[in-house]
Formats: C-alpha cells, structure tokens, sequence
C-alpha cells in the first residue's frame, strides 16, 4: 500500500521527502522434600519450604557439534528461516519515493512514484525467485502518490494521485498479465495521500489530501458496475498515513491526527478506533501480515525511522519489531508469500531509495481469550488444532481440579467439557490417534499422592475412558509423541524425585513398557519429539535444576547427549514444532521468568526469543497451527492466571 506526504505544501523539513542448583534445605530434608504443598512462591512445588535461593549469571552455551545427537534429517536439508528478520535485495532499477506497490501472480509491482526532480510513469516488476526488477508498461499519465495499487481480479486498480499540478480523479487499471493500462469510471472527487483496499470484491479509497487540504474521506467502486459512492469521512484526516484491510474491516493506519488508527466496517458502515501506535507515523507504510497489522518507517516529528511495530489486537496493544535495515519514509510496500517487501522512499536527507527490503514476520506474542477457570501445574494436548487444557490446582489450595477446558483456535473460545473422571494436578498429557492421555498426576499435596492411572478422552463423544495403569506411580512427568508411541519422563514414582525411569506407552495395544534410563533426571521438565528422538530437557530432582539435554533414539534404543539449554528452568512449558523445541516461562532458580529458548535440532543449536508477556511458572503448552499456545501458570505472588497466549515462532 502507498503512503505519502504530498503535494509540497503539505510537506516541511525531513517531512518531504542459565542459573546454578538451587541451595539444600536446612533441616527436615526428608519431610520437606514429601511436601508438595507450597507451590507458587517457592522455586518448585517439590521444595515448598526452599526460598531464598539465589543464582550466579547463566554459564556460556554449550558447544553446538554434539556428533551424538543428529537430527539432520527431519529437515530434509530445508533451511530454517531466521523470524523477525529484515533482508536486503535486489534495488530498483531508478530510485523514487511516493510509489505505490501491489502483489500479483507472484510477482511485485512498483508504479509511478517521485524522486527530488522528476514524477514518474516508470511501473517495474519483481520476481522474487530471480531476484530481479523488469520494466513493464508505463502508466498513461505521471502519478505519484497514489491511493494504492490493489489487485481486484484481473487488474490491479490504481486510483487518483498527483501529477506535480493538481490531484487526479483518475482510476486506471492494469492488466499484468496482457500488461496493458485502461480506465474505469472516474473518482467524483480528486484526492492523493491515502491508499485503498478490496473488501467483498468491491474497493474502498481512502483520501488523504485534496484540494481542501487534509481529507479523510472515504468512498466505495463497484467495478462490475463501473460506479462510485461516497462512505462517512473519517474520524481523523490521516494525510501521510496508510491503508490496509483486515478481517473484511479497512484500517486507516496513523498520518497528520497522530497515532490513531480508525477502522471501518463495511457491514455496518460504521468507524471505530484500533489502539494507537507506540510513536506517531507520519508517510510510512503498514499491512496486515499474516493477519497481524504491522507498520513500519515513515517520519516522527520530521525524523525518519527505521522502527517496525506490530499490533496484538486482542491484547490492545503495539509491540516493537527488529529495525529495518535503511530508513526510510514515503516508501511503498506489499504482502508476497507471508512476507512483506517494502519498496524504495526517501532516506536520510531526503535523498531518493532504490532498495528492496524484506521482512520476515515470526517470534511474537499475540493474546488469546483467557481460559475460564485460571489454574496451574493442568496439562494441555491438542487435537485437530482444538487445545484442551486438563486438571490442576488452584493457588491457594492443595486439592487438584478435575476440570476440562476446549479452546477452539478459529473463533479464540473456550468450551468447558466433561471434567477427568478424578482430579489431578502435576499429570503428563498427550494427543495420539485423536484422543488425548492424561497420565499420572497427584491426587493430594504429598509424593505419595502420585497415581498410575491413565485416562483416555474422545472429544467426539466427550467421553473418558481408564486405561492400563502406568508401570509405577507417576508426578511432575512430561510426555511427547514419538512414531506413534507415547513416551513419557518420569518426574516422581511416588518415592523419590531424582528418578530417571522413562515409559512408552502403544496406544493401540493399550500396553507399557519400560525403557532404558535417561541419564539424567528430569522432573518437572519439558519433552518433546523430534524425528525418531524423544527429547527430555530441562526440570530437575530434589536438589538441583539442571541444563541437561537427553535424547533416546527409538531406532537404535539408546540415549545421547546434546547442548545444555540456556538456563536451567523448572516447571517450564513447551513443544516441538517441526524439528525445534520452543520451552517457555518457567522458575528460574525461584524466579519465575518469561524466557523463551529454542533448541534447533537441525543445526544441534540453542537460541533466546522474544520473551513472553509475563513471567510465570507451571503453565501448560500445545502446539496449533504450527503455533504454541501456553494456558494458565502461577504467578511470582502465589495468584493463578487463566491467560491464553500464542507464540508465533
């Protein structure tokens, strides 16, 4: 979508143009070490009465060629794209500002534009596979700042603008197939500085200067009908600000009123407000990128930027992204396979850009419908992208819950279901064969409460049904599946905490086994499946948290080693997505954090993203959507959250 600030006289100045054990209990070691009571203010629920502990700065990453530990092939030799990351590519073949750029068939293509001396007619394409501009056919008429470029069928549609004298009534239409320009039925009013979008096969131009000055100005083009209609004008002028559509809503995205964004509902025909911006944007550019409204460049009080910043909707507010790699204002920009390229503009000094800027979206937070009963130490599975939130504890009571919560990813709702045959906090879960399996848990505040049952549930029939016992008593377990199978790391067997014992569990045959020892202990940790592996990080036993990277190879029926995690965490959440491990949140020698680190078992490498919105311990994780949503938690307090989040990775 374009974005300006022209004609000159709207213009002035820059305008124009990791952690350490944690300590041992003093005193009654045995007791409090049976004692699961005090959970949300210590360091573990295992060591209720151990507070106070403290930890040296995180040790260095270990090193990365771990030759035991080989999961090359789950890629299939695809490259990882690197998230929130800009790229520099091919520039423009003539450098110009107050273009306009629309996405079609694959390709990108920038039309008109301006730089200190010349206006343009110049349109050139981009094809992103060769890496290459081609010059196409030129505009009838020399425009720049355009209200958009927006492909509508088989044309992409390109209307009014300003031609160095007056603002346009113009609509031209291109063919980038036949690549050959014609008109459609003229504007009723002349305008530039705005930008349009399709909605329902009908397009919306937003004006943002005319020849009254500053707009604001809607109006609606049928083109099966060749005809116009006026809409209500604006809360805010927006000259200098951008367009884009969104969930069949336009948002018309900051300029001359600030850092306001309306949005309008065709529907309804009425304007509301989305919340305001972190800064004020004047002559950027914005999108919505994967259906997350993002803005980027532009001016603040007549400097330029390079910052980016992305809107969590739900949540109600911005959020700041990498920088772009050249500043830049009254560039243009388009959506191109869940990437946004932006196109030339004006740089520092005002001097005219020819670059082509990449951006690629991933590693952020975006807020979800709260979980109706807020809990911690529940457990989470995801089937068909529905997510179901099991069992757990309220904060201020050792007796577990039973509840069972459906929470549907599409339309961001809760459903509460038929609850756990009986209540359970600390259980391990799993989705196989479209049923989910909770396994173990504590049915009371002692390490004695542990239990073998496991409980099937068909969210079909929304039914529950008990299945064959695990071989011992189980707490604080984390499972993952694995060909098929479920695997499970056993956190406690109702007698110790500094266990190694590993379950498989076939559904099919409703049968378990045991399999050979991890080497380390991993209660309360994170388990993942990647490829043939079953990946146990994390967690810990009576006395220390520990870094520890496990990985049983079920081809070979052996464990291997891999790097230490970033830090060492308890009661963390997380999954596998593909062949990565994201882990979450967690108590970090008694500090509860909101760290997020990724284990690519690809390259065999650790690395820190974006950190989630508030530091919590013993949440629940699932995996939707090639997404991670985390449920629920204890807070650093002692209260309980019903919080619902989804990390894009």
């Amino acid at each position: 979508m374009s974005i300006c600030c022209r004609p000159p006289e709207l213009c002035s100045g820059a305008n124009r143009g990791a952690f350490a054990p944690l300590p041992t209990c003093q005193g009654g070691t045995v007791a409090v070490y049976r004692r699961l009571a005090i959970v949300s203010v210590s360091c573990t629920a295992v060591l209720g009465a151990c507070s106070g502990d403290s930890s040296p700065s995180s040790a260095p990453l270990a090193p990365a060629a771990v030759a035991e530990f080989q999961v090359s092939d789950a890629s299939g030799g695809a490259t990882i794209q690197a998230a929130n990351q800009w790229t520099a590519l091919a520039g423009l073949p003539v450098a110009r500002a107050y273009t306009v750029t629309a996405a079609a068939n694959g390709k990108l293509y920038t039309i008109g534009g301006a730089d200190q001396t010349v206006i343009y007619n110049t349109v050139t394409e981009y094809d992103p596979v060769g890496n290459s501009w081609t010059t196409k056919a030129p505009m009838p008429v020399a425009l720049d700042s355009q209200l958009g470029a927006t492909p509508l069928g088989a044309f992409i549609y390109v209307p009014g603008g300003w031609d160095g004298n007056v603002y346009q009534m113009l609509l031209l239409k291109y063919d980038p197939v036949a690549n050959v320009w014609t008109t459609g039925a003229p504007m009723p009013i002349p305008g530039a500085c705005g930008g349009s979008v399709a909605i329902g096969g009908l397009l919306y131009v937003a004006i943002g200067c005319d020849f009254g000055g500053v707009a604001g100005k809607l109006l609606r083009y049928d083109p099966v009908a060749n005809s116009w209609a006026p809409l209500p004008s604006a809360p805010g002028t927006h000259s200098g600000g951008t367009v884009f559509g969104l969930n069949g809503l336009l948002y018309w995205d900051n300029g001359t009123s600030g850092t306001g964004v309306d949005v309008y509902n065709p529907t309804t025909n009425v304007w509301t407000s989305a919340p305001a911006h972190l800064i004020t944007r004047v002559a950027h550019t914005s999108a919505a990128l994967n259906g997350v409204p993002i803005s980027v460049g532009g001016y603040d009080v007549g400097s330029i930027l390079n910052s980016s910043e992305y809107l969590d909707e739900r949540g109600g507010s911005w959020f700041p992204r990498t920088n772009m790699l050249v500043p830049a204002g009254s560039a243009s920009s388009a959506v191109l396979n869940g990437e946004l390229y932006l196109v030339g503009g004006n740089g520092v000094a005002n001097v005219s850009l020819s670059t082509l800027q990449k951006y690629t979206p991933g590693d952020y937070w975006l807020t979800a419908t709260s979980m109706p009963t807020p809990r911690g130490h529940l457990s989470a599975a995801s089937i068909n992208g529905a997510v179901y939130a099991i069992g757990g504890r309220l904060p201020s009571s050792t007796t577990p819950v039973a509840t069972n919560e459906q929470y549907l990813p599409a339309t961001s709702t809760w459903n509460t279901l038929a609850p756990l045959p009986s209540a359970r906090w600390g259980a391990a879960a799993a989705a196989v064969g479209g049923k989910v399996y909770v396994i173990g848990g504590f049915s009371g505040d002692t390490i004695n409460s542990a239990t073998s049952t496991v409980y099937e549930f068909t969210p079909g029939t929304n039914t529950w049904a008990t299945k064959a016992p695990t071989p011992t008593p189980i707490g604080f377990a984390s499972a993952a599946i694995v060909q098929g199978a479920i695997f499970v790391s056993v956190g406690t067997d109702g007698t110790t905490f500094d266990g190694k014992k590993v379950y498989r569990y076939d559904p099919a045959g409703n049968t378990w086994s045991v399999i050979a020892n991890s080497p380390g202990v991993h209660s309360q940790g994170v388990a993942a499946g990647i490829a043939q592996y079953f990946v146990a990080i994390g967690g810990g036993g009576s006395g220390v948290v520990r870094r520890d990277l496990n990985a049983y190879n079920t081809t070979t029926s052996a464990w291997v080693t891999g790097p230490q995690s970033p830090s060492a965490l308890l009661g963390a959440s997380g999954a596998a997505i593909g062949s990565r491990v994201y882990i979450v949140t967690g108590s970090a020698g008694g500090t509860y954090v909101g760290t997020v680190s990724v284990f690519d078992g690809v390259g065999r490498l650790w690395s820190s993203r974006t950190a989630a919105p508030e530091a919590l311990a013993f949440t629940a994780s699932a995996v939707t959507s090639g997404q991670l949503l985390t449920v629920g938690g204890f807070r650093q307090n002692g209260t309980a959250t019903g919080a619902a989040r989804t990390y894009v990775p």
